[in-house]
């Protein structure tokens, strides 16, 4: 089974301005970066909620064209279902954090985040070094 990562607005966000740790997993190099491993299965699936990107791209102009190019990613619409969490169970949160914490439960996936603490502990995340 193929694994799965929800890329965050944080992490789309260090994406743009080069993070190296993030790039390396990406493309395919899965090692000891920085003393900060990650084994990942050949070919993990990377996701990007529609509201992270939308948030991350107003924050930096080009960012959203860009990941938008990039094919080891794949966006994820906003759905209802998302919209309905967002508004009941995943009202405390921001409303792209909401959307990655939807994706990441429905699809049994970990949020790659510098920022994991804005999570709930109930949310597998991974701890992007900026």
């Amino acid at each position: 089974m193929t694994r799965q990562y929800v890329l965050d607005r944080g992490s789309i966000e260090a994406l743009g301005i080069g993070n190296v740790v993030l790039a390396r997993m990406l493309f395919g190099i899965a090692h000891d970066v920085d003393n900060v491993v990650r084994i990942l299965d050949r070919q993990p699936r990377f996701l990007v909620p529609a509201l992270s990107l939308l948030r991350a791209g107003r924050q930096r102009y080009g960012l959203a064209d860009h990941i938008a190019d990039l094919q080891v990613l794949s966006i994820v619409p906003l759905a209802a279902d998302a919209v309905r969490a967002a508004c009941g169970r995943l009202s405390d949160l921001a409303d792209d954090a909401a959307h990655a914490v939807y994706i990441a439960s429905t699809r049994n996936a970990s949020i790659i985040t510098p920022e994991p603490k804005i999570y709930p502990e109930s949310s597998p995340t991974i701890l992007l070094p900026t």
